[in-house]
């Protein structure tokens, strides 16, 4: 994201966001068989639609495990081994020609009320509910963030950002407070989207043309898409519930088998279940906002720090006081000893 360091220009968009500014990254795989028997030898480019989770099935495929096995797992993934063999110089050239990039409803972010629904099916994408961050993010020309949005509040928090960086010093309690910053203070002023949003990538990769009024047809295609997946989904976990830090984890892990390492204690063999939610039937477990959590953690933090930093000063004033203003000591009266040795000087003569 552009906020702590990364750009994707000339893409629209940032982390967080559906645009494919915050979705679209590089990436490579290599076979390091010496006979190039998993993905074939040499290099390849492939331009075609890819999700994460097609690694998966893509990894089962080139491991040798038949189709037919594959397709009972019922995977939301897509097998590319034979596209990521061949190579593909055009996304039509490619195993996947849709691709669901997010798909919440509204209630379900900790950052945001409005859900967001993104798909690409062929070129088009489409985009309806919150878009998080609706401004562009350009290269930088000076040391500041350089983007379409030239608000108080942006300007103002990038310098919050910066001083706050400086003063934890801890990355992990950093990255919480800029995280909090950005997405549920900054990002929470921009306005909000109400519009559907849709895009010809193939003509428009930057998504800066929205076509939606000249393709509705397109539009009550994708929306259908979106729906179906709605209806088709598995219990979400609200992500931000976790588990209460005053719990006894062994209450709600569940037994497994630790066979394949005899060194593992029968007792300590204990997995988590797959999914933790506000409606889950696991007996005795405690769940906490996160965010509630994380926030007085870091409070905690902050609070020793300025405390600390405010005795530290309070000593600094101390001793600066006692340096500039403690008096001088006095010499002693009648000129001291040279006196007393003039006086002894006279008795005698």
């Amino acid at each position: 994201t552009p906020w702590f360091g990364g750009l994707n220009y000339p893409l629209h968009g940032s982390k967080l966001t559906p645009f494919e500014g915050g979705c679209r990254v590089p990436a490579f795989v290599v076979d390091f068989s010496p006979d190039g028997r998993w993905l074939g030898k040499g290099g390849r480019e492939y331009h075609g639609i890819m999700h994460l989770v097609d690694w998966l099935p893509t990894l089962l495929a080139v491991a040798g495990l038949p189709k037919d096995r594959i397709d009972a797992l019922v995977l939301d993934g897509v097998d590319l081994s034979t596209s990521l063999r061949q190579g593909a110089g055009h996304y039509t050239q490619g195993s996947r020609m849709e691709v669901l990039y997010e798909l919440t409803v509204d209630g379900e972010s900790i950052l945001v009320a409005q859900g967001t629904q993104a798909l690409r099916k062929g070129p088009w994408k489409l985009i309806q509910g919150s878009i998080q961050d609706p401004f562009r993010y350009l290269e930088p020309t000076m040391d500041r963030l350089n983007s379409t949005d030239n608000s108080m509040i942006t300007r103002i928090s990038e310098v919050v950002l910066r001083f706050t960086e400086w003063f934890v010093a801890d990355p992990a309690s950093f990255d919480i407070v800029r995280t909090a910053i950005t997405h549920t203070v900054v990002q929470s002023c921009y306005p909000r989207n109400r519009e559907v949003l849709l895009f010809n990538l193939e003509e428009d990769p930057n998504e800066e043309r929205n076509v939606a009024s000249d393709h509705p047809d397109v539009v009550q295609d994708l929306q259908a898409h979106i729906n179906t997946a709605i209806r088709k989904r598995p219990e979400q976990q609200v992500y931000w519930m976790i588990m209460d830090l005053e719990s006894n984890l062994y209450d709600f892990l569940s037994p497994g088998d630790c066979s394949m390492n005899p060194a593992v204690p029968e007792v300590d063999c204990k997995f988590q279940h797959a999914l933790f939610n506000h409606t889950s039937e696991i007996e005795g477990i405690k769940l906490c906002n996160g965010r509630d959590v994380v926030i007085r953690a870091i409070a905690t933090k902050v609070l020793i720090r300025v405390v600390g930093l405010l005795i530290l000063l309070a000593g600094f004033y101390r001793l600066a006081a006692f340096l500039l203003f403690r008096r001088p000591r006095q010499a002693p009266v009648g000129g001291g000893s040279s006196s007393v040795a003039s006086s002894r000087h006279l008795k005698e003569s």
